[in-house]
């Protein structure tokens, strides 16, 4: 079973990279993964030798062996790149990483639209990624997602430490483990 995630939002800051390296971690203990970094700023690629996980680029994407690999992570830019469309079209699966606030739900709205123009409405999943650990603003302003019938991960991915030391650890605390455990279970669950 060779499956391709796709990790996007044009907004930069939501925690893109992050989210792909950890879910990387999880999924290779279980699977071969390999990991597409399509941002110029290359945070997969820095952190390769430390998670042990073949990483490629944008270049190498059409060559990639797709009979090693279960899983096909790639992380793309805070910003619509030309290929971008050809990935969203390919995609198994297309997580939109968001903070929780009005600017940010409002500023993927152009990943939403090219991912409603190829039809990828249910074959996407929007992430409450770095979540503020006692906000009550999502409960006041998640009606503005509706429009957007995309469906929302029940797992929330807080604000930690834990994430920013486990690029270094490789481990995670457990709050913070059972986050990506509980989201690596949904994104399964939608692949299957």
């Amino acid at each position: 079973m060779f499956k391709t995630i796709v990790i996007s939002n044009q907004k930069g800051g939501v925690g893109k990279s992050a989210l792909a390296y950890y879910l990387g971690l999880k999924f290779k203990e279980v699977s071969e993964i390999a990991f597409v970094d399509t941002d110029l700023q290359g945070t997969l690629h820095s952190f390769k030798e430390n998670s042990n996980i073949d990483t490629y680029t944008i270049d190498d994407l059409d060559t990639i062996d797709k009979n090693k690999y279960n899983f096909l992570i790639i992380d793309t830019p805070p910003y619509l790149s030309k290929e971008l469309p050809s990935i969203i079209k390919n995609a198994d699966l297309i997580l939109i990483p968001t903070k929780i606030g009005l600017p940010d739900f409002y500023s993927m709205e152009k990943t939403i639209n090219m991912i409603k123009g190829f039809g990828k409405e249910k074959e996407s999943l929007i992430v409450f990624n770095m979540v503020e650990q006692k906000t009550k603003i999502l409960e006041q302003i998640s009606g503005v997602l509706d429009d957007y019938n995309i469906p929302i991960a029940k797992t929330k991915i807080h604000n930690r430490i834990a994430y920013q030391r486990g690029y270094i650890t490789l481990e995670l605390d457990n709050k913070a483990q059972k986050e990506i455990d509980n989201l690596s279970l949904e994104i399964i669950s939608k692949l299957v």
